[in-house]
């Protein structure tokens, strides 16, 4: 997708917050014994527990759960503790026969928000699934059982009331049919839709038809003369003696949540006409029935505890499907059960005799059917809104709109609803790829807003179409699938395939969940199948990635997959420039604009009480989301360092070395212990002995984390520059050493997960052994920097000649060191090699890895050397020459310090 100028303010990037992914994504599929890859295919998520500690998934291998004979060869439904590290089979005989876990006719599983239970749909017969011989049971009559994690065990939930304790299974009734079922959050209650006539499930003696479907509801922990207690939860209040399906079919939207987290509230559809069924509504009678949309409320009697949802916004007599060709169907309920969402294609009476046939006032159609809607506050104080709004109204649906069923999930309270949509005009200026995208409409009051999800960082819709997952609880963190390959800075991610994504709504950026341990590869196969943990603590999904959690033990096969919800910001570049170099010690601030050119950022400001050359960096030390900047004094002033915090103002100063050391420092900041936090890493300037110290904000002040030599001649006092970026895309910022003054253009690369285990610059700690970048003969050192130039997920390092060389810049692929174990080919094939500035100075340059148009390409700033203008000179990385060879395009030369000459030449950070 190409650059693009716009006014659109829905900008995606965000450094309100730099997280680290907290664990990498492991495999949650592991085969038995341990240490064996599974033997088969483990294709979907079901479900994960609210706290994120359970799961279940389905899954073809066989060698899963221990105690099982799974020989079947067919999927199977397993739950995971993934506290235990154990795997246990759902579908199975209690003796440990795999039974299958068959879906076709509509059944399916869910798991209690606790995590405790499950309630799923088996063709197998009673007997054989609970080991209760006196379950009488038909063959091939899908039947709804629940399944105990403590227990390990099945019981029978679709169990007729026969009179003798429930012995017999619905299934015993020929063609009858028990499924889709609903488990409350403590599991306590399953819910399911069967068209067995309902004096044979309930005690309750009703008017039925035994051809048509109704909805259920068991308590398993009431228990009555015939055991645990059925209740009917589709009769009609207008005649309380009557099930709604003794005229019609119920419908509930399978796969979608449609009993409320206590199991009192139910939302279903049905084209029985509303006025059997609630007293004085206005309906199609049964010729010309349509469906609606109804609400049934078990802790109200049945007289008032029935209400029409998709009801005309003036008229609350009349049903949408009063009109003929108009319905509403596919609802879901909230958790808590204070909300309905439910699609109509309801419009108004065409014939223009009722003029207030619609479900929101002034209503303006899309033109293709279906719009989305949500009703709130039941029982005489409901109200219906329409949620596919174009941004700013409340009545205007997207246009040339296409909604999927069920493709639409709603927060626990009921105020967040996300959605897939193919209008391009929910967000104006946004939508531009002509595809489905997943959007967010949040009716918190006070902020309604319709919002694009599956954007990329420039805030416009992705490449490919997007596609639904999941929600968590809150309706913060919205989980969805898509081809796209331009959503995030930094990944790269070239498989042609779906990968999953989730959108913080809180932090507004998108992170990548099926990525390498760094997250910054997409993984190299198809993934899907996301869901996450309703606290938002976990995510689990299904991949054939093998580079996802690159163990021994993936196998070649689908797995599912389990990793944290805190995701990588997966190119840790700044936004924020700061140069200095001037006697005064004073430094300047720059940002980017729209033009992605430097603008300042504040007045000119002196860190220090005393003049002379100021070295900056930019890091989020205090993890606040907000850039700090770092000061550390120039030659002459010993080893002071001043921080910033940017968003309180508050100054923080540290004396990094011993007070007998003048000679100045260098600084870098990098989350190097990968806890979401900058460090701040710190060299010696001239007359130091290469050696670094690495410092921890603690909330007050600094902790020394480690202190060690980066350059191993310890007889070497020409000092040493200092680099932090994740070279070996482990997602831990490594730590490049460079010599300084008089010393050669010596380079040291420091692996960061051993630069704080304690060994401390040990030739163990570094990746590769060192070496020379320039040629040997150049004295002064080099000046680097880190950044992913090529957009492969690996920092590439960047280094700028020292004083007495040209303002040459090299730049070399850390890919291609890694592969070889040495820099030579690196070298003999760089990403970049060109001169940038004067080529006839010989006071080196300076150089910075920026992010400034959020590609996946790292941009440089490279700033004048000693004797020069002051300038800073921009290049986008993703404009380098693919031969690596010339200078690439130049985005802006900018004068700096009044482009004054400068004795010290301009530092940049």
């Amino acid at each position: 997708m190409g650059k693009r100028n716009s006014t659109n303010n829905r900008q995606r990037w965000s450094l309100e917050r730099l997280e680290t992914r907290d664990t990498p994504a492991f495999l949650a599929t592991p085969g038995l014994p341990a240490g064996t890859a599974p033997d088969g295919n483990s294709l979907s998520v079901i479900d994960v527990s609210a706290d994120g500690t359970k799961l279940l998934f389905t899954s073809t291998a066989n060698n899963l759960a221990a105690g099982v004979a799974d020989g079947n060869g067919a999927e199977d439904l397993f739950y995971r503790d993934l506290t235990t590290s154990q795997t246990f089979l759902v579908s199975r005989t209690p003796g440990g026969l795999a039974l299958g876990f068959d879906n076709s006719d509509g059944g399916s599983a869910v798991l209690s928000a606790d995590g405790n239970f499950v309630a799923w749909v088996s063709k197998t017969n009673a007997d054989a699934v609970t080991g209760d011989a006196a379950q009488i049971d038909l063959a091939n009559t899908p039947d709804v059982f629940r399944w105990s994690a403590a227990t390990k065990s099945n019981v029978l939930v679709s169990a007729r009331n026969s009179g003798d304790g429930n012995t017999l299974a619905i299934g015993s009734i020929v063609n009858a049919i028990s499924n889709a079922p609903q488990i409350s959050a403590d599991g306590s209650k399953v819910a399911f839709v069967s068209n067995v006539e309902n004096n044979q499930i309930t005690s309750i003696v009703l008017t039925d038809d035994p051809s048509t479907q109704d909805v259920f509801v068991r308590n398993l922990n009431a228990v009555n003369a015939g055991g645990a207690a059925t209740t009917p939860v589709t009769q009609s209040s207008a005649n309380p003696t009557f099930m709604i399906g003794f005229s019609d079919d119920v419908f509930v939207q399978v796969g979608s949540q449609w009993m409320s987290n206590d199991g009192n509230r139910f939302a279903f559809f049905t084209k029985v006409d509303s006025a059997t069924l609630i007293a004085g509504t206005i309906d199609q009678p049964a010729v010309t029935a349509t469906l609606d949309v109804f609400l049934r409320d078990l802790s109200r009697p049945i007289a008032t505890g029935l209400e029409l949802v998709s009801v005309s916004v003036t008229s609350p007599i009349n049903a949408a499907g009063a009109v003929i060709g108009q319905e509403a169907g596919n609802a879901v309920i909230s958790a808590d059960g204070s909300t309905v969402v439910f699609l109509s294609n309801a419009q108004g009476d065409p014939t223009g005799l009722v003029n207030d046939l619609q479900l929101v006032p002034n209503f303006k159609a899309n033109g293709t059917g279906n719009s989305l809607y949500r009703r709130t506050g039941f029982f005489g104080t409901g109200a219906t809104t329409l949620v596919n709004a174009i941004e700013g109204t409340t009545n205007a649906a997207g246009s040339n709109d296409v909604l999927n069923p069920g493709a639409y999930l709603i927060s626990s309270d009921g105020r967040v609803v996300v959605f897939e949509s193919l209008a391009s005009d929910l967000v104006p200026t946004v939508d531009t790829n002509g595809l489905t995208d997943v959007y967010v409409r949040d009716f918190t009051p006070g902020t309604p807003f319709t919002d694009l999800m599956s954007a990329g960082t420039d805030g416009f819709s992705g490449g490919a179409a997007a596609f639904l997952s999941d929600l968590s609880d809150d309706g913060t963190r919205v989980l969805f699938q898509t081809a796209s390959a331009n959503l995030i800075v930094g990944v790269v991610d070239n498989n042609g395939v779906d990968d999953v994504f989730q959108f913080d709504r809180v932090f507004r950026r998108t992170g990548i969940v099926s990525a390498n341990p760094a997250g910054r590869i997409a993984g190299n196969s198809a993934s899907g199948s996301g869901r996450i943990a309703g606290d938002g603590s976990l995510i689990a999904f299904s991949s054939g990635a093998t580079n996802v959690d690159p163990s021994s033990i993936i196998g070649n096969v689908t797995n599912i997959f389990t990793t944290s919800s805190n995701l990588p910001l997966p190119l840790q570049l700044t936004t924020t420039t700061v140069a200095s170099g001037i006697s005064s010690g004073s430094t300047q601030a720059y940002t980017y604009n729209a033009a992605l050119n430097l603008q300042t950022l504040g007045a000119q400001f002196e860190p220090f009480t005393v003049p002379g050359e100021v070295r900056t960096a930019v890091g989020d030390i205090d993890g606040d989301g907000v850039e700090d900047i770092i000061y550390g004094v120039g030659p002459g002033n010993g080893s002071l360092i001043t921080v910033t915090l940017s968003a309180s103002g508050t100054q923080l100063s540290e004396t990094v070395y011993e007070a007998s050391f003048l000679g100045g420092v260098f600084l870098a900041a990098g989350d190097i212990d990968g806890d979401g936090f900058a460090e701040i890493v710190i060299s010696p300037d001239q007359g130091g002995g290469g050696r670094i110290v690495v410092l921890r904000y603690n909330g007050a002040g600094f902790d020394r984390i480690a202190d060690f030599f980066g350059i191993d001649d310890p007889n070497f006092r020409g000092g040493a520059r200092v680099a932090v970026g994740d070279v070996n895309g482990d997602g831990i910022q490594d730590l490049v050493v460079a010599a300084g003054f008089g010393g050669g253009p010596r380079v040291a690369l420091f692996n960061g997960v051993r630069v704080l285990a304690g060994t401390n610059g040990a030739n163990a700690d570094k990746i590769i052994p060192d070496s020379f970048v320039f040629e040997q003969t150049l004295r002064n050192g080099v000046f680097v920097t880190v950044g992913d130039f090529n957009a492969d997920g690996f920092a590439d390092m960047a280094f700028g000649g020292g004083p007495g060389g040209g303002p040459r810049v090299l730049i070399l692929d850390s890919l291609t060191i890694l592969t070889n174990g040495n820099y030579d080919a690196a070298i003999n094939a760089p990403l970049a090699n060109f001169f940038a500035g004067n080529v006839n100075s010989r006071g080196g340059i300076r150089l910075a890895a920026k992010q400034i148009d959020f590609d996946n390409f790292a941009d440089l700033v490279v700033a004048s050397g000693e004797g020069q203008p002051g300038e800073l000179r921009t290049y986008l990385g993703a404009n380098f020459p693919i031969s690596g060879q010339g200078e690439p395009p130049l985005q802006q030369s900018q004068p700096v310090f009044s482009n004054l000459i400068l004795q010290a030449g301009v530092y940049v950070g």
